[in-house]
C-alpha cells in the first residue's frame, strides 16, 4: 500500500471508489480500525480527493465496529467515594465571585468545607489575593 519513490498520488473522482478505499484502509485487516489520523495518514500517501480528511473523519465516526468496541461510549466510569476518616483530613476550598461589592468593599467569598464533618464556613474577601486567601484558611484551621 505504501507509495514507491517517484510514484504519484492517484486522484480519486468517484465517491464510490473513495468509500471503497476508506473501507480498505480502515475496516479491513490492513486497516485494523485505526483512528482518524492513522487512517488518513495511510491514505494520503497514495490518494487524493477534495475534502479527503473530512470524509475519512466522518466515515470513521460512523463505523459500526468502532462504535460498538469503544468502551468509553458503552461503559459508565466507576465512581469511588473518597474515604475520609478524620476531621480536617480533607478540606475543600472554593472562591466565589466577583460579586456586587458590599459596604465594606468585599467582592469575593472563600468557602471551606471539612469533608468529614460537612462543616462549611465562609469568609468575605476584598480580592482573591494570596494574602487574603491565606488568612481565610488560617482562620478556618484555627477555628
Amino acid at each position: 500500500m505504501a507509495r514507491k519513490l517517484g510514484e504519484k498520488k492517484k486522484v480519486i473522482l468517484e465517491e464510490k471508489l473513495a468509500r471503497e478505499l476508506m473501507e480498505i484502509h480502515h475496516g479491513s485487516s490492513v486497516g485494523g480500525h485505526s483512528g482518524i489520523t492513522n487512517t488518513y495518514d495511510k491514505m494520503k500517501r497514495s490518494y487524493f480527493w477534495r475534502g479527503m480528511k473530512n470524509d475519512v473523519e466522518e466515515y470513521i465516526k460512523c463505523c459500526h465496529d468502532c462504535q460498538m468496541g469503544d468502551k468509553m461510549k458503552t461503559m459508565a466510569p466507576t465512581i469511588r467515594p473518597i474515604e475520609v476518616t478524620l476531621p480536617m483530613q480533607l478540606v475543600g476550598m472554593d472562591l466565589i465571585g466577583p460579586l456586587p461589592e458590599t459596604k465594606n468593599g468585599h467582592r469575593m467569598v472563600l468557602t471551606l468545607t471539612d469533608h468529614f464533618s460537612k462543616f462549611v464556613d465562609f469568609y468575605p474577601l476584598k480580592s482573591k489575593s494570596a494574602e487574603e486567601v491565606f488568612f481565610g484558611i488560617k482562620s478556618f484551621i484555627c477555628r
